[in-house]
C-alpha cells in the first residue's frame, strides 16, 4: 500500500499490468489538485480478501488529496463491523494546518456515521502529523520511508495494530514500500474465561430447603439481636447458608462475550427470547421475536451513534487524554515519598481517588453562576417541562442564584454533610432516603421516592349524564314521534308568524321526548386536555382510533402525520 502509486512517472505499463492481475483498483480524480504530474491516490485491494468495496468520499484540492473507501472483507474480527481506509496525500508546498483540519473533519464525520467501523488512515503526509488534531490516533510506521525521514505514515485507533517492515521500492519510486504485518490480537482471545456458578433449583432441592427452614427456631435470631438491621442480616445470612447446603450448584466456564459496545442487557434478553422461539418451532412467535430483536438493534445503534457524536463534538478524547495523564502523574507523586509534593496528597478511604490537602484554587469560584445560567437556558427552551439538577455540589451554593428551585435531598450523603443534592422546579416532587454506599464509595446512595401527584389525580372529575342510544330506545322514540299530533304546533297563529319561535318549540319537544324515552348514564370526565386541543383535533384522534381498530395501516399513518402537523401548528400559535 503506497500513496500515489498510480502516477505514470513511478510505474511502467508492464508493472501496472502485473499488479492488476490479482487485485482491484480504486482511485480518485485529480483535476482540482493543480499538479503538473502524477495521477492522484489509488487503492489496490486483493480480491481474495475483499470484493465488497464502496467509495465513501473523495476530496481533491491544492492542500489535500483524500480518498475514503469502505471494505467489507469475507472475514474480520467480530469487534470490527467493517474497515474504512483513508488514503491521504499532503503536497510539500501545502498549508499543513488547513490540510490536517480538513482531514480531521472528514474522519470525524465518517466515525459519527459508522461508529462500529475501524478507520485506518495512511498515505504520504510529508510535513503533516495527524496526532495534533486527532490525539486518539496512533502512528504505526516507525521506519524511514524516504531517506532518513518518515513521510509515509499510517494511523489507527488500535494500539499495536501493525508492525511496519520496510521493503524495496516499486519501480522508479523514491519511497520505499512499507509492509504492515498485523500484530493485533482479537478481543476474544485476550480475555480469560469466566468461571460462573449457578444453582440447580430442582423440586427435590426445594423440598429439602423447605424442610430445613420449617425446622428452624426463628426466636433464636430475634433474641440474639438488638436492632432490626442486625436481625435482618442474621436471618438473610442463615437463609443463604441453607441454600448453599441444600441446593446443588453447577460450575460452567464461559468465555468473554463477543458483544458490540451497543449490545445492552435488553438486547441480550431479546436475543434469548428469539432463540427460545426458534427452538419451540412456532413460526409466528419466532417472526415476532425476530422483529423485536431487529428493532432493538436499530435503536441501540442509534443511541450509541448519538453518544459517540456527542463525545466527538465535545472533544472528549482530548479531555480524557488530559485526565489520564493527570491521574498517572498524581499516582507517581503519591508512590514516591521523596517527591516534594508527596505530603500534599492523601488517599481517600476508597483508595481510588486522590485529593490535595492544601491546594488553593479558584476553579469552582463561578460554578454556581454557570449552573444557574445553564438552568435558565434550559428553562427558556422548554418552559413547561420539569427540570432537575442532581449531582455532587460539594461547597457550591445554588439556592442563592436559583431561589425558585426546591432541594429534595434532606439526609446526609457523606458523613454528616449534604454534598449530593437534587434541585427541581416541582414543589414536593420527591422524598429522600439514605442507603448504604456502593462498593468502596464514601458517598451514600440517595433513594428519591416520588411524592408528586399528577394534576389529573388532584383535580375533581366532572360528572356528566350522557344518553345511551340502544335499538329499543330508538324504536320507542320513533313510536312516540309517530303518535304526536304535529298540526298542534302549526295551529297557533303566533308560532306560524314567527319561525324562530316555532323552531324552538319543536326542538324543546324533541328534547323532552328524548329525555323521557332514552336511558342516561353518569360519566366522570377528568380534565386532561391541553389548551390547544380543539374539536377538530379530537375528531381526527377519534378517526385514528377507528382506523387502528379496522386495521387500515395506511390511514393510521396518514392521520398520525396530520396530527403531528396540527400539534406543531397549534403549539406555535
Amino acid at each position: 500500500m503506497a500513496p500515489r502509486t498510480a502516477a505514470s512517472s513511478y510505474f511502467t505499463s508492464e508493472e501496472l499490468k502485473n499488479i492488476r492481475a490479482s487485485n482491484s483498483a480504486e482511485r480518485t480524480d485529480t483535476e482540482l489538485s493543480g499538479k503538473t504530474k502524477g495521477r492522484g491516490i489509488c487503492f489496490y485491494i486483493n480480491s481474495g480478501w475483499c470484493n465488497d468495496v464502496t467509495v465513501i468520499q473523495q476530496h481533491c484540492s491544492p492542500d489535500l488529496e483524500s480518498f475514503i473507501i469502505n471494505c467489507k472483507p469475507f472475514y474480520s474480527p467480530c469487534e470490527f463491523a467493517s474497515f474504512i481506509l483513508v488514503g491521504v496525500y499532503i503536497p510539500p508546498q501545502a498549508n499543513v494546518q488547513d490540510a490536517q483540519r480538513m482531514l480531521a473533519d472528514q474522519i470525524l464525520c465518517v466515525e459519527r456515521t459508522n461508529p462500529d467501523y475501524l478507520v485506518i488512515v495512511l498515505g504520504d503526509f510529508n510535513k503533516g502529523n495527524l496526532t495534533h488534531d486527532l490525539p486518539k490516533y496512533r502512528q504505526v510506521i516507525k521506519c524511514p520511508t524516504r531517506g532518513e525521514k518518515i513521510l509515509d505514515q499510517c494511523y489507527t485507533t488500535v494500539r499495536d495494530a501493525y508492525h511496519a517492515v520496510p521493503r524495496a521500492a516499486l519501480g522508479h519510486s523514491d519511497h520505499v514500500m512499507v509492509h504492515l504485518i498485523p500484530a493485533y490480537r482479537q478481543k476474544l482471545k485476550l480475555c480469560k474465561p469466566v468461571v460462573r456458578t449457578s444453582r440447580k433449583w430442582t423440586s427435590e432441592a426445594v423440598e429439602v430447603l423447605q424442610a430445613c427452614l420449617d425446622s428452624t427456631d426463628w426466636d433464636v435470631f430475634r433474641n440474639a439481636t438488638n436492632s432490626l438491621n442486625e436481625y435482618t442480616e442474621a436471618v438473610t445470612s442463615y437463609i443463604s447458608f441453607c441454600e448453599d447446603c441444600c441446593v446443588p450448584s453447577r460450575t460452567r466456564v464461559s468465555y468473554n462475550n463477543n458483544n458490540k459496545p451497543w449490545f445492552t442487557a435488553k438486547l441480550r434478553r431479546l436475543s434469548l427470547d428469539k432463540e427460545e422461539a426458534f427452538r419451540s418451532g412456532d413460526k409466528d412467535k419466532f417472526k415476532e421475536a425476530k422483529y423485536k430483536f431487529s428493532k432493538g438493534v436499530r435503536e441501540a445503534k442509534q443511541l450509541y451513534s448519538a453518544k459517540l457524536q456527542h463525545q466527538f463534538s465535545a472533544n472528549d478524547t482530548a479531555s480524557d487524554l488530559y485526565t489520564s495523564r493527570t491521574l498517572r502523574r498524581a499516582g507517581k507523586i503519591v508512590a514516591d515519598p521523596s517527591h516534594p509534593g508527596h505530603k500534599l496528597f492523601e488517599t481517600l478511604p476508597s483508595g481510588r481517588r486522590l485529593r490535595s490537602i492544601r491546594t488553593k484554587t479558584s476553579r469552582h469560584k463561578n460554578t454556581a453562576e454557570r449552573i444557574a445560567a445553564s438552568y435558565n437556558k434550559a428553562q427558556r427552551n422548554s418552559a413547561d417541562d420539569p427540570i432537575f439538577l442532581p449531582g455532587d455540589f460539594n461547597k457550591c451554593i445554588v439556592s442563592i442564584h436559583l431561589p425558585n428551585l426546591e432541594q429534595y435531598v434532606t439526609c446526609p450523603t457523606r458523613m454528616d454533610k449534604i454534598l449530593d443534592q437534587c434541585f427541581g422546579n416541582i414543589e414536593g416532587a420527591y422524598v429522600s432516603i439514605c442507603r448504604p454506599p456502593l462498593g468502596r464509595s464514601d458517598h451514600n446512595v440517595i433513594h428519591l421516592l416520588p411524592k408528586y401527584r399528577q394534576k389529573l389525580k388532584r383535580e375533581k372529575p366532572v360528572v356528566k349524564h350522557i344518553q345511551t342510544w340502544m335499538k329499543d330506545s330508538i324504536e320507542e322514540l320513533r313510536g312516540c314521534f309517530e303518535a304526536t299530533e304535529w298540526d298542534l304546533f302549526f295551529s297557533d297563529q303566533v308560532s306560524c308568524n314567527n319561525p324562530d319561535l316555532l323552531n324552538d318549540t319543536i326542538t324543546s319537544y324533541l328534547n323532552f321526548c328524548a329525555d323521557n324515552v332514552v336511558d342516561t348514564k353518569e360519566v366522570r370526565i377528568y380534565p386532561n386536555n391541553k389548551p390547544w386541543v380543539n374539536k377538530s383535533f379530537k375528531h381526527i384522534l377519534n378517526q385514528k382510533k377507528i382506523a387502528f381498530k379496522q386495521g387500515d395501516r395506511q390511514k393510521v399513518k396518514d392521520l398520525k402525520k396530520e396530527l403531528r402537523c396540527m400539534t406543531r401548528k397549534a403549539k406555535m400559535d
